[in-house]
């Protein structure tokens, strides 16, 4: 009761605590009223230990949401990163598509210079790229073996691309030779096997070596060599030709005259 009535006097600078009890007219009243003046007292004990829980309650709730707050900030900054990263990557890819539609087009123009080649040397070659060649063996088992498989695809129509067994470019007429003969060859154009394997010389030449063609717009051609004077070769001329023409197909010729003049050059590819 004393320290209810110090903090009474100090706090508030009142007095009604002892006006209330001392004012009482007899014992009886003052003992009631003290009662409960005492009641007032643990209720508010009560209230302010459940205060204390609360304001604990709330502390450990601002420091979650503190927490949380930073994870925030961290999560954003992580955002804003990948944001960052995000814009970075698609500038680049951007920049790839740019790059990548300029060599489409300079390839595409390539090719139809090559087409426009490979056309004019086909077509002006003695009977449309064919006329004839018997195979002679050599001395290489491995490139008798090249040139006598592609001999048995004589007749295969010409289609741009394509590997066979049934449809041959004049590349892939090279690639399928070689990959049947057990030379493991890796597929590309006339051009890349013009700077593939072995470079030989005219008097060199076995059966199963290859020649390629230039009509002036690059190496546009390719044809495996028999032996005998004569190469065989899947004639057809360009990427708008997909096995429609029964006459452009693979087929065999004489290297000398017309076609020894436009020889790029000769390899040996096993």
């Amino acid at each position: 009761m004393r320290e209810r009535l110090y903090v009474m006097q100090t706090t508030y600078n009142s007095n009604w605590v002892i006006d209330f009890l001392f004012g009482s007219d007899d014992f009886s009243t003052f003992f009631s009223r003290l009662s409960s003046v005492n009641d007032i007292t643990a209720y508010e004990k009560d209230l302010v230990y459940e205060l204390t829980q609360q304001k604990e309650n709330l502390d450990t709730q601002q420091k979650s949401l503190e927490t949380a707050r930073e994870n925030l900030k961290s999560q954003k900054k992580s955002q804003e990163t990948l944001q960052e990263k995000y814009l970075e990557l698609k500038a680049a890819q951007q920049e790839k598509i740019k790059e990548s539609q300029q060599e489409s087009k300079e390839v595409s123009a390539a090719q139809k210079k090559i087409d426009a080649a490979l056309s004019e040397l086909i077509s002006r070659a003695p009977s449309g790229g064919g006329g004839g060649g018997s195979y002679v063996p050599g001395d290489s088992s491995v490139g008798n073996a090249i040139a006598q498989k592609a001999l048995t695809r004589r007749g295969c129509r010409y289609w741009w691309g394509a590997n066979g067994p049934n449809y041959f470019d004049c590349s892939g007429l090279v690639y399928w030779a070689h990959n049947q003969a057990g030379v493991s060859l890796g597929r590309t154009t006339a051009a890349g096997y013009a700077g593939s394997g072995k470079s030989i010389s005219r008097s060199q030449l076995q059966p199963g070596d290859v020649i390629t063609f230039s009509y002036g717009s690059g190496v546009a051609h390719i044809g495996i060599y028999i032996g005998g004077g004569s190469f065989v070769h899947a004639s057809g001329q360009g990427s708008g030709t997909v096995g429609q023409y029964a006459d452009q197909c693979v087929k065999t010729a004489p290297l000398s005259g017309y076609w020894e003049r436009y020889v790029y050059n000769y390899r040996r590819l096993y």
